[in-house]
């Protein structure tokens, strides 16, 4: 499922993502990966999210949370 359809407070883990090499590889220099752990801190109804990865905060819009892949 996407990640944008995950609710705030939940970890998931990163399957793959549906973007370009060029948002994939921005995501990669973030640390969101295949195989790492996310937690989703907050999300906003129609705003960006808020994720916990790898000790850091992240925020990433919903277009761009909806690519990510997540179990």
């Amino acid at each position: 499922m996407p990640l944008s359809r995950v609710s705030a407070g939940n970890r998931v883990r990163v399957v793959g993502m549906c973007a370009g090499r060029g948002q994939q590889r921005r995501l990669a220099a973030l640390g969101v990966v295949p195989g790492v752990e996310i937690e989703v801190v907050s999300k906003a109804l129609h705003g960006p999210c808020v994720l916990a990865v790898k000790g850091g905060r992240l925020v990433i819009g919903r277009v761009m949370a909806h690519k990510i892949m997540v179990t």
